[in-house]
């Protein structure tokens, strides 16, 4: 087996086994309040202006409290639409209308007004199945994030519960996979310092 198949059929045994394990997390609540808190008070955020987001969906970290608040602390926030099989970041507001795509994620409408060109994003939040202590990510497999964030030198930060981190790496990663800079659970922050 060459080392794509290996990396891709590996990745798949983990996604299968995450979401599982991120579908079970107890005490969703409390550790969203931890990750938020975190969140609020991490330099990177708070030097962010505009600040590119997910919204949540299938058991992800709740991202609707960081929304509202960054948007009421006066950043700029965008959200990912898919459009021709890539994600670009639309910039919304609290009377934002989101519809839901094929994945049934919420997505803002496209309006050339709206959209927000890659360098004049600060922060991207990225989603994640999970993530090893390394700074991998796994993801939904679409690769997404790894084009859009490929070859920019945009800040990055995974949230995630506790549950979804693993040890240094054990996440398998190819060539095209982009390493995340910042990971913050509900029990820690941990700044990885060897990115590829």
């Amino acid at each position: 087996m060459n080392d794509n198949l290996y990396i891709n059929a590996k990745k798949k045994e983990i996604r299968e086994k995450y979401l599982a394990i991120r579908k079970n997390i107890i005490n969703r609540e409390e550790k969203t309040k931890e990750i938020l808190d975190r969140l609020l008070n991490d330099s990177t955020y708070q030097k962010a202006n505009t600040i590119a987001l997910f919204k949540s969906f299938n058991f992800e970290v709740d991202t609707n409290s960081i929304i509202d608040i960054s948007l009421s602390n006066n950043k700029v926030v965008a959200l990912p639409r898919i459009e021709q099989d890539e994600i670009v970041f639309y910039k919304i507001n609290s009377k934002s209308i989101l519809v839901k795509n094929k994945y049934k994620i919420e997505e803002p409408i496209s309006k050339k007004d709206n959209y927000i060109e890659k360098e004049n994003i600060d922060l991207v939040i990225v989603p994640g199945l999970c993530f090893d202590r390394s700074g991998n990510r796994l993801g939904y497999g679409k690769g997404f994030y790894d084009r859009f964030l490929s070859g920019t030198s945009i800040r990055t930060i995974a949230i995630c519960f506790d549950e979804q981190l693993l040890d240094e790496g054990l996440l398998p990663a190819s060539n095209s996979d982009v390493k995340i800079e910042e990971i913050i659970t509900n029990k820690e922050k941990i700044k990885i310092t060897k990115l590829k």
